[in-house]
C-alpha cells in the first residue's frame, strides 16, 4: 500500500515516547523495553522511518488537589 509519503519521495524521522523512566533507561543494558523497541524502533523501520532517538520518558508529576493523586506523565 502506498503511503502519502512514498508519493512524496520525502524521509519520515521516527521519535521514541519512552514508556519508562529516564534513570532506568539510562542505567539498563539493554536500554529500551521490549515494548518500545518493536513500536518505535523495529516496525517503523520496517515501513523505512529514520529513527531520530528518544525525545520523551515517564515521570511522575505533581499531586493535583482538584483530582487527588499523581498522575505518571
Amino acid at each position: 500500500v502506498e503511503t502519502l509519503f512514498d508519493r512524496a519521495g520525502v524521509p519520515v524521522f521516527q521519535v521514541i515516547v519512552a514508556t519508562t523512566r529516564r534513570d532506568i533507561w539510562q542505567d539498563n543494558q539493554r536500554g529500551l523495553a521490549p515494548a518500545d523497541l518493536a513500536m518505535h524502533v523495529v516496525l517503523p523501520e520496517l515501513d523505512g522511518r529514520i529513527l531520530a532517538g528518544a525525545i520523551s520518558f515517564k515521570g511522575e508529576s505533581e499531586v493535583d488537589p482538584a483530582l487527588a493523586f499523581r498522575a505518571f506523565a
